[in-house]
């Protein structure tokens, strides 16, 4: 159920309705009710993902090409 959240969080239908932040922020908060280790890749980059994201704005989002590489490590979960 966790995972599919998180595929569900970083989806194009979910990603057109919410602003990145308040996805990243669902992330970062989600993730920590679990313990989450960096032996749990890519949910781990995915939170470490989230929290940069977090303090950026939108112009360094885009920049950055974070949410690109979130999305592309949400595609490897099971």
């Amino acid at each position: 159920m966790f995972i599919k959240y998180i595929k569900v969080l970083l989806s194009d239908n979910y990603m057109k309705m919410w602003p990145t932040h308040d996805i990243a922020y669902k992330i970062v908060n989600l993730m920590a009710h679990y313990d989450i280790t960096e032996d749990d890749h890519p949910l781990y980059e995915i939170w470490d993902l989230a929290t940069e994201i977090e303090a950026m704005n939108l112009a360094e989002i885009k920049k950055s090409g974070k949410l690109d590489e979130m999305i592309g490590l949400s595609k490897e979960l099971g």
